[in-house]
């Protein structure tokens, strides 16, 4: 809903046509372009690569347990 409010505000300097707007023209359409393609990548993007990862054999590598065994099978006496 912010990124549709956003937007939705920045049509009006994004289709100005007085004299002068040409750089508002520019930034606008930059931060519409980034607002988009943000919100694009955090609901579709990463939930997707999430998914890949959670349902990969390499997560069982990446649980917390799996990391503390091998860093205390790799831990040296030093005494």
């Amino acid at each position: 809903m912010t990124t549709l409010t956003m937007v939705a505000g920045m049509m009006p300097t994004a289709l100005a046509m007085t004299e002068g707007a040409e750089t508002r023209v520019s930034m606008a359409w930059v931060i519409i372009g980034g607002l988009l393609s943000s919100t694009v990548f955090t609901l579709i993007i990463i939930p997707i690569i999430f998914l890949y990862f959670h349902n990969n054999p390499i997560s069982k590598w990446l649980k917390p347990e799996a990391v503390m065994t091998w860093f205390a099978r790799k831990r040296e006496k030093t005494v």
